[in-house]
């Protein structure tokens, strides 16, 4: 009976793996992973804009799907949760683009408070001090390949939220970073140094 109940969970298992490589090959957009590095820098003391000096009193490691932090009063992830933090916190974000198609990409970045936006080390991006939720929105010429792509964040009082996306030139539907389309796909960028 044991032997079985075995081979037939043995088989369902066999079942289960075909139907993901089915899958993974009839919808090559659809991010299974979590290809975003986010660190987490609570700030010991207060924050007035990006540029400050990091005082941590605390750093937390996390990997997440896309960047979509809602605007609201705590920092939270909707396919993830609540992160426990209100004020005075930095978040850096770290992906590897690759671009399927060179040519010109619009990148957004709606925030409350302050970012800086980076493709290949090249500030592309920056809102510097406190805001209110607002959509700043850069274009940037990128070559075939890829290209590794740094957002950071701060969270100074009061409302918050971060939510990150982009668009192919000339077409209006917009992806989060992170979402996998026929313009870019993205996975783990494995250089980052702490």
């Amino acid at each position: 009976m044991d032997n079985e109940k075995n081979i037939v969970i043995g088989f369902l298992v066999i079942v289960i793996l075909i139907g993901l490589m089915i899958l993974i090959k009839i919808f090559p957009h659809i991010n299974f992973s979590t290809p975003i590095e986010m660190t987490i820098v609570k700030q010991n003391g207060s924050i007035t804009e990006i540029t400050n000096q990091r005082n941590p009193s605390y750093i937390q490691h996390y990997k997440i799907p896309n960047i979509n932090f809602p605007e609201g009063t705590e920092f939270e992830h909707p396919g993830i949760g609540k992160f426990g933090l209100q004020t005075d916190f930095f978040a850096d974000l770290y992906t590897v683009i690759n671009i399927k198609k060179e040519g010109t990409y619009f990148f957004s970045v709606a925030s409350d408070d302050g970012f800086q936006l980076w493709i290949d080390n090249n500030l592309i991006g920056e809102f510097i001090s406190n805001r209110s939720f607002s959509t700043d929105q850069v274009n940037v010429y990128l070559n075939e390949g890829d290209h590794h792509f740094k957002l950071s964040y701060y969270q100074g009082w009061g409302r918050l939220g971060l939510v990150s996306f982009y668009q192919g030139f000339g077409d209006s539907t917009t992806y989060l970073i992170g979402k996998n389309s026929k313009y870019m796909s993205f996975k783990y960028d494995d250089t980052i140094q702490y």
